[in-house]
């Protein structure tokens, strides 16, 4: 009984052993790959935030009778002006000598109450019984930053370029119209990457808007990274 307690005790030591140097093996790999000052990263996650997209300037896709399409009072309500969206997204960033430069590409679907009663217009054909139906955003980021290596941990700071290209449905008395808007935001973000492994990480950020429809929100992401 007693040998078998320390053939038992051995094996429960090597494989502790192992488990530990298998640690270690993949931290030195990762901090290896954190001193690297040239990389470049793809990463895919998810945002979540909140928009502001009644500042911009929608016009209509096809062509009225009324003059209906120029017309303003419902994108400046609050469903177009306080919109919480989450999405997905993906990026892509080259880091050289610790500069980011990033490229990335997401759509922040809308989270919209659209049982809100419809809202009356005057124009100068009569009067309009107007709801919005529908919602669909899609953004394209450029952004230019710098970051900090130190071990497992890259705190890093970027300034990004939103261009917003937005489409909308309304009904106009029953029937559907559609209204397109472009704009631009710049935001401020800082966050973190995480190494995991040698050429693998986790990164989260949040963000703060500085003008433009995008307010604030944050970011999960998950990635690799060549050198």
């Amino acid at each position: 009984m007693f040998k078998q307690n320390t053939k038992k005790k051995r094996m429960t030591a090597i494989v502790l052993a192992a488990i530990v140097s298998c640690f270690i093996t993949q931290t030195a790999q990762a901090e290896d790959w954190m001193s690297e000052e040239n990389h470049f990263e793809f990463s895919v996650g998810f945002l979540g935030g909140m928009r502001s997209y009644g500042e911009g300037s929608f016009q209509m896709k096809q062509a009225s009778t009324t003059d209906i399409a120029g017309i303003r009072t419902p994108f400046l309500g609050e469903l177009y002006r306080n919109t919480p969206v989450t999405g997905p997204r993906w990026e892509s960033r080259a880091v050289i000598h610790h500069t980011r430069l990033t490229l990335a590409y997401q759509i922040p679907f809308p989270v919209l109450d659209l049982d809100e009663n419809p809202m009356t217009l005057e124009t100068s054909d009569g009067l309009h019984q107007v709801q919005a139906e529908g919602l669909f955003a899609q953004e394209v980021r450029f952004g230019l930053g710098g970051e900090i290596p130190a071990q497992r941990f890259a705190p890093f700071v970027d300034v990004i370029g939103d261009l917003h290209i937005v489409t909308t449905t309304l009904a106009v008395d029953g029937q559907p119209m559609r209204f397109n808007s472009m704009s631009f935001s710049m935001v401020a973000r800082a966050g973190t990457r995480i190494q995991l492994a040698e050429h693998w990480f986790v990164e989260a950020s949040g963000e703060v808007g500085i003008v433009g429809p995008n307010q604030y929100g944050g970011q999960l992401m998950v990635g690799g990274a060549i050198h």
